[in-house]
């Protein structure tokens, strides 16, 4: 433990020493991507994080689509309860970090345990399908989904948990209004925090695919306009991983509970792998039926 603990502290100041080089170097191109990126997160991403998480909490409390599609799914995803069928389906439609926000709030007001928290890390770090549908073509959009979706059936089904019954009381309409203006702005100043280090550490690293993995946007952006098979796949990585951004935004805001950051992360490299696997097997009985 010690070791890691030391090898932490020698990246840590490696990173330090990293910003101070940027800082005193490229200080004119940090401050204007710092800029740039205060812009980005004002005009799209207050406006898409806000009306995704007030979507979320409102679906989670109010939980229509679960009680009709809980039984069926349940023997698929070993849900623990309705709660937890929940929040899986509204990170299919939300993404993150929403979803990690609805998973550790579910566990910190015992609506769901520990346990069922680490499990829905897992399988349920989605890209929101409306951002997906959005921004790529139809059946490339549909490619991408049937991917996650594959991943994350896959993952569940090797994570079995029993059924458990939890605090399952729902909340006064007053009470989940007053609890997203609460959250909202925290989460919002998380994600900008992130999306500032990110840019800080790579404000002179002229590496297309570090700069690929660092954003999920910016890394769709430039890979949407050239989709070889090679760019096909990269793309496939970065919407399974989330992207280095949003996996800081997620970690920040496990760390504030009992769950496992190291068990999130883990699982988005399993899923990686799941879904490249999954792709490949497509491109290979594509080219055996033509």
């Amino acid at each position: 433990m010690k070791f890691i603990q030391k090898i932490f502290y020698i990246l840590l100041s490696i990173l330090f020493l990293w910003f101070l080089y940027n800082s005193f170097f490229y200080g004119k191109a940090l401050k204007n991507n710092i800029f740039n990126t205060t812009i980005t997160w004002f005009y799209y991403i207050v406006p898409s994080i806000s009306i995704s998480y007030t979507t979320a909490i409102l679906l989670y409390n109010y939980p229509l689509i679960s009680k009709l599609l809980y039984k069926p799914l349940h023997y698929i995803y070993h849900f623990e309860n309705r709660k937890s069928c929940s929040i899986y389906l509204i990170s299919i439609i939300v993404g993150n970090p929403c979803s990690i926000k609805l998973i550790t709030e579910a566990v910190s007001n015992n609506e769901i345990s520990i346990t069922e928290g680490n499990r829905l890390l897992r399988f349920s770090s989605f890209v929101s399908t409306i951002f997906l549908f959005s921004i790529f073509e139809f059946n490339i959009a549909v490619t991408l989904f049937i991917l996650e979706i594959l991943s994350s059936l896959i993952i569940a089904f090797f994570s079995p948990q029993k059924a458990q019954k939890l605090n399952q009381n729902k909340k006064k309409f007053v009470d989940v209004y007053f609890g997203i203006i609460n959250a909202l702005p925290n989460l919002l100043l998380n994600i900008l925090s992130t999306m500032y280090v990110c840019i800080i550490f790579t404000t002179n690293i002229n590496n297309k695919y570090l700069s690929i993995f660092t954003e999920l946007t910016n890394g769709i952006m430039l890979l949407k306009n050239d989709l070889s098979v090679f760019n096909f796949i990269l793309l496939n990585a970065l919407i399974s991983t989330n992207g280095i951004a949003i996996i800081l935004q997620s970690v920040l805001i496990i760390k504030t509970t009992s769950l496992s950051c190291t068990n999130y992360i883990k699982y988005r490299m399993i899923s990686t792998l799941v879904s490249i696997i999954g792709l490949l097997l497509i491109y290979i009985f594509l080219l055996m039926l033509g």
